[in-house]
Order: structure tokens, then C-alpha cells, then sequence
């Protein structure tokens, strides 16, 4: 049964934001069906209910696509911190080795784990 924080949590979710999280980056000579098709299967919903998602045609999902979605989405955020975690653990071991060296390496491992984090923007 649903309670009202379960339909206010459901009402004011961004479903776009969360597509995006569970269909991932897309990939080099992804479509944006195949990327909405994997995102899909991950969520174990249909395509056509992901992509209205995507698009907006529904704000208003079935509790249990948006549930699946939802928790999806929650767990591809999970997996993103913990590689952002294990890119910082490597800029660290790199800094603390030869920082001068490896200045462009860790740079890089530092921006794609703001990245992961949702900090910055590719």
C-alpha cells in the first residue's frame, strides 16, 4: 500500500534524470534506442515505458515502473561513487609516487571522478 510520502516522493521525481542514470553514458555507436533499450533492460521495464519516462511523456509512472526505475537509478549511482572513489584512491598513490610525473594522469582521474560524481560536466 501506498503512503503520502511514497506518492509525493514518486510525484516530484525527475524520471528523465533518473533514465539517464540507469541507461549510463552512451556509448560509441549507441542510438539513443539501443541506450534507452539498455537502460530498459536494467530497470526490467519496457522500452516504451522508459521512454516516455525519457521524454516526458508520463510524469506519472506505474508505482512499480517507477519503483524499478528508481532503484536502477540508485544503484548505478552507487556503482558510480564507488569508482570514483577507487579513481581518487589511484590519484592519491600516484601524487604520493612521483607527483611531477604522473601530474597529467592524476588530473585527469581527479576530473573523471567529479564526473562520476556529478560535479562536472563532460
Amino acid at each position: 500500500m501506498l503512503d503520502k510520502s511514497d506518492e509525493k516522493r514518486m510525484s516530484t521525481t525527475d524520471w528523465r534524470q533518473e533514465v539517464v542514470w540507469v541507461c549510463g553514458p552512451r556509448l560509441e555507436g549507441d542510438t539513443r534506442e539501443s541506450w534507452l533499450a539498455r537502460g530498459a533492460r536494467k530497470a526490467a521495464v519496457s522500452y516504451r515505458q522508459i521512454k516516455a519516462l525519457f521524454h516526458r511523456e508520463t510524469t506519472d509512472p506505474k508505482f512499480s515502473v517507477g519503483q524499478r526505475v528508481r532503484s536502477a537509478a540508485a544503484e548505478a549511482r552507487k556503482e558510480a561513487l564507488a569508482h570514483a572513489r577507487q579513481l581518487e584512491s589511484l590519484a592519491r598513490r600516484m601524487d604520493s609516487t612521483d607527483p611531477d610525473f604522473y601530474c597529467a594522469e592524476i588530473d585527469q582521474a581527479l576530473h573523471a571522478a567529479r564526473m562520476l560524481r556529478g560535479v562536472d560536466r563532460p
